[in-house]
């Protein structure tokens, strides 16, 4: 018995879809039919104009005028912009900063970590990501991001510096001019 009425719960719900869209259908049908429809016109007993797309004894048909359309001209792409990958031009960054940390920053962390944030103008090219060195050692992979986080780093004076790599080739594009940060650590005999 709970089987039969498992089974026929869901056969009244898949009815009851298939009805929803038969009359979200129809009705659909029926709204572009009214769009087409005739335009009737009368007159109110103050003298204004009514219009209707019901037809009365006392309304008269509009005639409308076709609506305003544009053609617009085919594109010519016989001049197409596609360039010859041996004549592009290298881009060209007019700066690439670390804005953050600051020169000369004390950063206190406990485990190493440290946050940079770099700036690029203009921005980044799809095909360039942008690494993070610490003392001339690349600590990240070239990515499309501008803030970075990484850990491990011991305490003491460091050097950063941010370098733009070309993803084809691996080719340095720009290299940012160096942060000095000066990282403490708690040691655990304090």
């Amino acid at each position: 018995m709970k089987m039969i009425k498992q089974v026929s719960a869901s056969f009244l719900r898949q009815s009851c879809r298939g009805l929803w869209l038969v009359i979200t259908f129809s009705l659909s049908l029926t709204f572009s039919a009214l769009a087409i429809s005739e335009i009737y016109q009368t007159t109110d007993k103050d003298g204004n104009a009514v219009f209707s797309d019901i037809k009365t004894d006392r309304s008269e048909p509009v005639t409308l005028q076709p609506t305003n359309t544009t053609t617009l001209p085919k594109l010519d792409t016989s001049n197409s912009f596609e360039t010859d990958s041996s004549q592009e031009i290298p881009a060209s960054y007019t700066s690439l900063l670390i804005q953050s940390p600051l020169n000369d920053e004390t950063i206190r962390n406990t485990v190493g970590n440290v946050n940079v944030s770099v700036q690029v103008t203009p921005t980044l090219l799809a095909n360039h990501g942008i690494q993070i060195l610490v003392d001339g050692t690349a600590i990240t992979k070239p990515l499309s991001n501008t803030h970075f986080q990484f850990g491990g780093i011991e305490r003491g004076v460091h050097q950063l510096t941010a370098q733009i790599i070309d993803l084809s080739d691996g080719s340095v594009v720009e290299t940012s001019p160096s942060v000095q940060i000066h990282l403490k650590q708690h040691s655990a005999s304090h």
